[in-house]
């Protein structure tokens, strides 16, 4: 399934529509221009952004530190590696030392980012 995704993507024209019709002229992927995504309000845009985002959080939850959310009566623990919505994702990060807070905080963010940016195509 990846594979075939990413072979549509790579040959895949892009026209552009508006009420007028739509274009003669488009943009294509060529060596020098790599077009990454499936367009923004594309019918498989969620489903692919869901697939990313659940191997991503995954990862972040194996590698980076993450808060742990305790729920008001104490009963239920969530450690998650951030928020999304759509297609805009918010980071969480921890500090487990009192003193240095700031340093540990910014070395923890620099490190979850990494690996955001490391991963996410």
């Amino acid at each position: 399934m990846a594979i075939a995704l990413a072979k549509i993507l790579y040959t895949i024209k892009r026209f552009v529509g508006t009420e007028y019709g739509i274009s003669n002229k488009y943009i294509q992927t060529k060596c020098a221009t790599i077009l990454y995504g499936i367009v923004q309000g594309s019918g498989g845009g969620p489903a692919v952004w869901l697939a990313l985002l659940i191997i991503l959080f995954q990862l972040m939850e194996i590698y980076c530190q993450l808060p742990t959310f305790t729920s008001p009566n104490g009963k239920v623990k969530h450690r998650s590696p951030g928020t999304r919505y759509v297609d805009d994702v918010t980071l969480f990060t921890v500090s487990k030392r009192s003193g240095k807070i700031e340093k540990e905080v910014t070395k923890n963010m620099t490190i979850n980012s990494q690996m955001w940016e490391k991963t996410c195509p």
